[in-house]
């Protein structure tokens, strides 16, 4: 994994700011270790730029609606929160070995329109998530009558630098 400071030092010697070998003055490092961090930021907003699987486990109890994901507060699931879900799954319940069945996806406006949200059911069909900071909900439809597992399949951002000695998935 490269560090911020590399990255930042090819890059100006790479555009001829630098001659190879020589080290970037403070200022340089300053305002090039801001753009790298505008540039993955944008990146990570981009579904097609994030590369790090992550999967995670979540056992969705009778009755439950929805629940929170994210690393900050209380989250039901603390787990690095998604931008979105690549996939979201449940292991039918019984199943040897473990079947993974896919649920929908819905929309803002699909969730909206669904009349009767409180539904029950003994397996879920679709789910809405709403990115919101700092935890995201994921909303399942329609709401189990049986403890079921979800799989959720997601992609993390690029982590961005704080300071020139950072290093990560860059």
């Amino acid at each position: 994994m490269a560090l911020a400071r590399t990255i930042i030092r090819d890059a100006l010697t790479e555009i001829g700011v630098l001659a190879e070998g020589e080290a970037p003055e403070s200022a340089w490092s300053t305002i090039a270790l801001r753009r790298l961090q505008y540039q993955l930021d944008a990146w990570n907003a981009e579904d097609l730029t994030l590369a790090v699987q992550q999967t995670e486990t979540f056992v969705l109890t009778s009755g439950t609606e929805s629940f929170t994901i994210g690393e900050d507060g209380t989250p039901d699931l603390d787990a690095p929160r998604p931008t979105f879900f690549t996939m979201v799954n449940y292991v039918n319940p019984g199943s040897s070995p473990a079947v993974e069945t896919t649920l929908a996806p819905m929309d803002r406006d699909g969730y909206a329109s669904q009349s009767i949200k409180l539904l029950p059911n003994s397996l879920p069909l679709q789910y809405f998530y709403n990115p919101t900071t700092p935890n995201g909900t994921l909303t399942i439809w329609p709401i189990v009558s049986q403890n079921v597992t979800l799989v959720l399949y997601y992609l993390l951002p690029n982590m961005l630098p704080a300071t020139l000695d950072s290093d990560g998935r860059l």
